[in-house]
């Protein structure tokens, strides 16, 4: 599953559709970092 924000704007939506670009390994660092960054943020908000 592949978690993208924002939305690329060549799909128009998140979803596999733009997993075969040439931007894919870029997005997908990207998508990773986002959802360590939510998990984080989210997991700071449960402790405090």
């Amino acid at each position: 599953m592949r978690f993208a924000w924002p939305p690329d704007n060549e799909t128009g939506s998140p979803g596999l559709e733009g997993f075969g670009e040439s931007r894919t390994l870029f997005g997908f660092l990207q998508d990773l970092a986002g959802l360590s960054s939510f998990i984080y943020g989210f997991s700071v908000l449960r402790a405090g």
